[in-house]
Formats: structure tokens, C-alpha cells, sequence
């Protein structure tokens, strides 16, 4: 809830679920601002592979089992810039991993963008992604521009989120 009043912006955290993501958390932010209403509610399930958590969650899975999802998903366009390559979407989940972070640039949807990060429970391992989402009619920046105002207090956030969870983390993951 801090991070949606924060920022101002709808703050969703899901968990893998197969090819699907699953909502298992959804706050709004408390004074009015833009909210994102896409009809999607805790227990609500999407692509994995076009959502900025789904993509966080897949970057950190065992590369075997993503392999798998990957066959049997039908890589359908949702938004107008929906990754429908295998190889491209096995190179953007490479990066991911490498960089702690994923942007959604209307890929499950028009207009809508997101930022997201992984939740690591107290063996490190990602157990749920933490997404800020924003709609191009509320604040319609470069993506560079969105990233570099809400990376910060999401980071933040899923840090302390995964020390709850009991991780400690080491000097070297000041990317997460």
C-alpha cells in the first residue's frame, strides 16, 4: 500500500502459476490519482509471458521449466507491442535476470505499462514480482522516463518485502 500511495499508482504482486500469473495482491493508492481499472482482481490470472511479473517470474525459473511453458504457450499478440518470438523472448528474460527488473511497454494491453521486480523469499529464490502499473493516458513519458521515477521505490520495496520473507541479502544484489 505504501508503494501505491507513494507513487500514486495501482501496485499489483502475482505469482507464477504454469504459463499464468496469479493476483494475489492488488492496492490502490489512498488519495485520488489515475487508477488502472482492468477488471482484474486477486485471484485473477494472465500470460505470463506478456506482463511485466509474468516475465520477472519466468527470467528467474528454472531455464528447463520455462523451456516447457514456452512450447506450449501460444505466443499471442495482446498489445501493440506484444513479444511473439520465442528467441526475442528468451533474450528480453536473460536481460531481466541480469538487470532485477522488467518493463511491460504495452504488451498485454494498449496504453498500458508497467515496471516490475522480483519478491525472493529466504533461500533467495523468486517466489512472487511486485509491478507499479501506468496507463500512457496518465502519464504519457518515454518508458526511460518511467523507469527511471519508479525503479527506485520499487526496488525498494521488494527489498523490504523480501526481508520479511526472511532474505538476507548480500552486498552483490543491490540489483534487487
Amino acid at each position: 500500500q505504501a508503494l501505491a500511495d507513494e507513487t500514486n499508482y495501482t501496485v499489483n504482486m502475482a505469482v507464477l502459476d504454469g504459463a499464468d500469473i496469479v493476483y494475489v495482491e492488488r492496492r490502490k493508492p489512498a488519495r485520488a490519482g489515475f487508477r488502472i481499472e482492468l477488471n482484474v482482481q486477486v485471484g485473477a490470472r494472465l500470460p505470463a509471458y506478456c506482463t511485466s511479473m509474468g516475465k520477472v517470474l519466468l527470467a528467474y525459473h528454472d531455464p528447463t521449466a520455462v523451456r516447457a511453458i514456452l512450447d506450449r504457450t501460444d505466443l499471442a499478440r495482446r498489445g501493440p507491442r506484444t513479444i511473439t518470438a520465442r528467441e526475442q523472448l528468451t533474450h528480453t528474460l536473460a536481460e531481466i535476470a541480469a538487470a532485477g527488473l522488467a518493463v511491460n511497454d504495452e504488451e498485454l494491453a494498449p496504453g498500458l505499462r508497467s515496471l516490475a521486480a522480483p519478491v525472493r523469499d529466504r533461500s533467495g529464490h523468486v517466489v512472487a514480482a511486485v509491478n507499479i502499473a501506468v496507463h500512457l493516458s496518465a502519464w504519457n513519458a518515454a518508458m526511460d522516463a518511467v523507469v527511471s521515477r519508479l525503479e527506485t521505490p520499487l526496488r525498494r520495496t521488494t527489498r523490504d518485502i523480501s526481508q520479511r520473507l526472511g532474505y538476507l541479502p548480500s552486498p552483490a544484489d543491490s540489483s534487487d
